[in-house]
């Protein structure tokens, strides 16, 4: 992946993580309603409510901070789901697939990142949700396989 912008304040961290969570909640919810296959249907589905528990466990991990978070997806990916949201059927699957392998692999890059930092709440958040990533970028790579 590309270089990943190391974030050291925990505040800053917390928003970025929560903005990419709400991202899926809100994408997940889009596939759930709009893809045609049952595989990328069930995909969203699950997106949506471990994307919103991650919300929450992240809260949780970081309540210490004392910090409120607004989430709210970031520019690139409001951008894609008005771009999603336009299509349909068989090539929003495809659309959607690849863009949650984009995502995944994205995050990934961020956490593996992160899993080195000089915070060792950022360190522990980023090693464990590593773990939950790897796992959904290798199902969304399947089933975008079974969709060529």
């Amino acid at each position: 992946g590309g270089k990943v912008q190391l974030i050291n304040a925990p505040e800053k961290f917390v928003q970025k993580c929560a903005n990419a969570d709400e991202a899926e909640v809100q994408l997940g919810k889009l596939g759930r309603d709009r893809a045609s296959s049952q595989k990328v249907k069930d995909f969203a589905d699950m997106m949506a409510k471990e994307h919103d528990k991650s919300r929450k466990d992240l809260l949780e991990h970081f309540k210490n901070l004392k910090i409120g978070v607004a989430a709210t997806p970031e520019k690139e990916h409001k951008d894609l789901y008005d771009r999603l949201s336009k299509l349909e059927g068989a090539e929003f699957d495809r659309e959607y697939m690849k863009a949650q392998v984009d995502m995944h692999k994205q995050t990934l890059d961020f956490l593996q990142a992160h899993a080195k930092s000089d915070n060792a709440q950022i360190r522990e958040w980023s090693t464990q949700a590593a773990k939950h990533v790897q796992d959904h970028l290798k199902k969304a790579q399947e089933i975008q396989k079974d969709l060529k």
